[in-house]
């Protein structure tokens, strides 16, 4: 008899550990995004620029993962970015992480450094901040802050500046990065549109689909997200004219299956 209650404790303890296992795993997977601006893996990558600050329910779901001495990133973008430096290494190349998810305060701190900076070279305080601005994002607007960007350069050349395009590591991460769901957020081509210098050391994560697209078709995250936008209604307009047609399919079945009927 003892026996059989032990039996009974463990069935209802595995029992109890399999429920909360599947609950767990629903509530993540229901759970909103921090990537994407609507819920689900196919939505459209959120976009954090001057115009468009990071929301303050966005930190609501924001979960931070380790990635390495020290670094951390977004959840999902944490697990993409440990595997593109492995192979990056695996090619025999020596990738080095400078900076990923940043403080609120920290991004402050490095915005109000570069006013001073440009104040320091004679610029008016109005000029000094919209230099400032182009060349780190103002607090609350930033991709670090957000835990979805990644500064990566060479061990051999840690500077940040245009020259970091001539490493290999570079090269090598230009060329693959839109493989693991990254994309270079800030190419030198596309200042006018990004407001903000060329970054060749600048990695966004915005997932493996999005990131394909934009690297094949030579867009900036703004870019993309505008062509997503004018896809939509387009979209809409398509499915709006399936659903009528498979309703006037549905209305009009009768008389296909009798050709000869009579219609009134």
């Amino acid at each position: 008899m003892l026996l059989t209650r032990r039996q009974n404790f463990k069935y209802y303890i595995l029992s109890f550990c399999r429920v909360m296992f599947v609950s767990i795993t629903v509530l993540v997977l229901l759970a909103p995004s921090p990537i994407y601006a609507d819920s689900g893996g196919a939505g459209i990558p959120y976009l954090f620029n001057y115009r468009n600050p990071i929301p303050a329910e966005y930190f609501n779901v924001l979960s931070l993962s380790p990635v390495e001495h020290g670094h951390q990133m977004e959840t999902e973008a944490s697990l993409a970015l440990i595997s593109m430096l492995a192979d990056c290494r695996a090619a025999e190349l020596s990738p080095v992480i400078v900076s990923t998810f940043r403080t609120a305060q920290r991004q402050k701190t490095l915005f109000n450094n570069q006013v001073n900076r440009q104040k320091s070279y004679g610029y008016s305080a109005e000029q000094a901040f919209d230099i400032a601005r182009t060349i780190s994002a103002y607090p609350g607007t930033s991709e670090h802050e957000a835990g979805l960007a990644a500064d990566i350069v060479a061990a051999s050349y840690q500077t940040l500046d245009s020259k970091q395009e001539n490493t290999k590591e570079t090269i090598w991460l230009m060329e693959n990065a839109h493989n693991y769901g990254f994309i270079l957020r800030y190419p030198a081509d596309k200042k006018s549109i990004t407001e903000i210098i060329y970054e060749p050391w600048h990695y966004r994560y915005v997932g493996i689909e999005h990131a394909v697209f934009i690297f094949e078709n030579a867009l900036c995250l703004e870019e993309y997200i505008e062509y997503l936008s004018n896809s939509e209604p387009e979209k809409q307009d398509e499915e709006q004219e399936t659903e009528e047609a498979e309703s006037a399919n549905e209305y009009n079945a009768p008389f296909r299956r009798y050709p000869f009927r009579k219609q009134y």
